[in-house]
């Protein structure tokens, strides 16, 4: 696919849930969540030195995505940065570090915090829709209409470069 053609798809996918939730047709709000998460994925580069370079999978994990189906397992196989994703869930900060992507949806707050602690300055981006949770990218829901907000200092710090594309389709964009 050419970069136009996929920075199109991308904006399109982007641009998806006002359009669906517009009253067009009804898309569940997990499937439209687990698209962001895929561009998201997309849209960030990883550091050279990464452990993902020597894996062949692109290894998305999640915590407290119980209510959310299959939402999540439409994922699997897609691929990023040319690996094939997998979807597993985790519970451990151990379990945490083996993950190319951290999503944490509803669940104790405190796990999440102990979770997204453990990833702290790895290169794992960590996403959230929970707005009390301290990710990178926070998927926000506003008049019917998702949204997202970056933690760009967090990224950094996690040596994960956020395309200006991603950055410029934030609501908000911390640390810039």
């Amino acid at each position: 696919m050419t970069t136009r053609r996929r920075v199109i798809s991308i904006w399109l996918l982007m641009l998806l849930p006002s359009a669906l939730w517009g009253g067009v047709v009804a898309v569940p709000e997990y499937t439209l969540k687990a698209a962001y998460l895929y561009n998201f994925a997309q849209l960030t580069e990883w550091p050279a030195e990464a452990e993902m370079a020597e894996s062949e999978e692109f290894r998305v994990c999640s915590y407290g995505t119980e209510g959310w189906g299959d939402a999540l397992e439409g994922l699997s196989g897609k691929e990023v940065a040319s690996r094939s994703i997998r979807v597993r869930s985790v519970r451990e900060p151990g379990e945490a570090r083996q993950c190319d992507l951290l999503f944490i949806g509803e669940g104790d707050p405190r796990r999440a915090a102990w979770l997204i602690g453990s990833v702290r300055g790895m290169p794992v981006l960590t996403v959230s829709d929970s707005p009390g949770v301290d990710a990178m990218l926070t998927i926000l829901t506003e008049e019917r209409r998702l949204a997202f907000r970056v933690n760009l200092h967090s990224a950094r710090e996690s040596k994960l470069r956020l395309s200006s594309k991603l950055l410029n389709l934030a609501r908000h964009v911390a640390g810039r």
